[in-house]
């Protein structure tokens, strides 16, 4: 915990200064810095008369952080798709099939066919 008390302008954002401190504590300190930015950058915002000395004590512990050379954990792997039951390739070809023969027997006359009004019919002289 920083040895500056939290002024009275910053007290919303002091929740995330907490838990950054208890998550670094906890064994998680890519998290706890990426939460200390985040509650800088608000306490930024917020723009306190009286934030400066809690602001800069926040700012060396970033810098402290960050010259611990902290990584992001690594990823877990996303599992592979399950595959498909046989049946329901067999049924989705057949349709992409059915379909196709559909498209090509109508050709593109489907296409072509409008049915709204003639506008060279409807017009009166």
């Amino acid at each position: 915990m920083s040895d500056v008390p939290c002024p009275q302008s910053l007290l919303g954002v002091k929740t995330y200064f907490l838990r950054a401190d208890e998550l670094a504590k906890g064994g998680k300190p890519y998290v706890a810095h990426r939460l200390r930015k985040f509650g800088i950058e608000l306490a930024m915002k917020v723009k306190g008369p009286d934030a400066g000395p809690y602001l800069l004590r926040q700012f060396d512990l970033v810098d402290q952080e960050k010259a611990a050379n902290i990584k992001c954990p690594p990823r877990k792997p996303k599992p592979p798709p399950a595959p498909a039951p046989a049946h329901a390739a067999a049924q989705q070809s057949r349709t992409r099939g059915t379909r196709a023969q559909q498209i090509a027997a109508r050709g593109r006359q489907g296409w072509l066919r409008s049915n709204g009004p003639r506008l060279a019919q409807s017009t009166s002289v």
